[in-house]
């Protein structure tokens, strides 16, 4: 739990990146809901925005402190965050993961983009009747959220949950290979040892 606070603070830091390209949807919402029930009231632009990132923070410091928690139980390790804070040694080459990293995030950022301008967009603007919100500038900001938060949301809470509890069942590390023999024997796939 000693990384709760960086890992935390940073990914509540990429989350506020969010706050205009949800303000833009959020007023929309709002406009619209106005025009479709003029007598209903709805809470304020900048309340909503600020019961959005209430409840993607407490989500972020639960995902957090649950996949900290269930680390050292599951065998799983933050080695870039270990290397860079206690010199802990990489089974891996850092420059190496800087590239594959970034040849892989431009290769599919190009394919995000041409399926979106190809694709989604033409599709969400004859549906709508309007142009998506979207710019180079609020993409940039948004990317922050999905590069961070939701690496922290699946990768270090939810995936960490799924392994430590496939692990109490049985379903991890060796335990897991036996039982696909097994399960593989018993259906014929291999022969009986």
């Amino acid at each position: 739990m000693e990384h709760f606070w960086l890992i935390w603070t940073v990914s509540v830091l990429c989350a506020l990146c969010i706050i205009p390209v949800q303000a833009r949807t959020i007023r929309r919402q709002v406009q619209l809901q106005a025009e479709v029930q003029p007598t209903g009231r709805v809470p304020p632009v900048p309340v909503l925005v600020a019961v959005m990132m209430l409840q993607t923070s407490v989500l972020l410091a639960l995902a957090t402190a649950a996949g900290l928690w269930l680390l050292p139980a599951t065998g799983l390790r933050l080695w870039v965050v270990e290397h860079s804070s206690q010199g802990v040694a990489l089974p891996f080459s850092l420059q190496a993961f800087w590239v594959v990293s970034v040849v892989s995030g431009v290769v599919a950022g190009i394919v995000v983009n041409f399926v979106d301008r190809c694709w989604f967009q033409p599709h969400m603007t004859a549906k709508r009747g309007q142009a998506a919100i979207s710019s180079r500038f609020l993409g940039l900001l948004s990317s922050f959220y999905g590069g961070v938060c939701e690496e922290v949301l699946m990768r270090l809470g939810v995936m960490t949950v799924v392994v430590f509890f496939a692990q109490k069942l049985g379903l991890g590390g060796c335990h897991h290979q036996s039982f696909l023999r097994r399960h593989r024997a018993a259906r014929g796939f291999e022969k009986k040892q």
